[in-house]
């Protein structure tokens, strides 16, 4: 019966239900993500592996590169605009 009030067993037991809903929302559609990605299954029928041929298709897409790019250069400006503002009013501050 001691075995089940250790100090360790009691860690398990606050740590076994973060980690199950974890894998059920978190490790479980990332798997079923990365495995349907290297299909071409439109949600019904069968299931046709097709390995990285989307992928191919996808880095091929001119939309797809200027989408990239775009969100390259809004990625950075709302990155450093804010830090060098917060900085800036920070050091005029004290």
């Amino acid at each position: 019966m001691g075995i089940f009030f250790s100090k360790n067993s009691i860690a398990w037991y606050f740590i076994l239900p973060v980690l199950a809903v974890h894998f059920m929302v978190v490790a479980l559609p990332s798997l079923l993500s990365l495995a349907l990605c290297l299909t071409d299954w439109n949600g019904f029928g069968k299931i046709n592996y097709v390995g990285f041929e989307n992928f191919y298709e996808l880095f091929d897409d001119r939309y797809f590169k200027k989408a990239v790019w775009h969100n390259i250069i809004w990625t950075c400006l709302f990155l450093t605009i804010p830090i060098a503002l917060a900085l800036t009013c920070a050091s005029k501050s004290l």
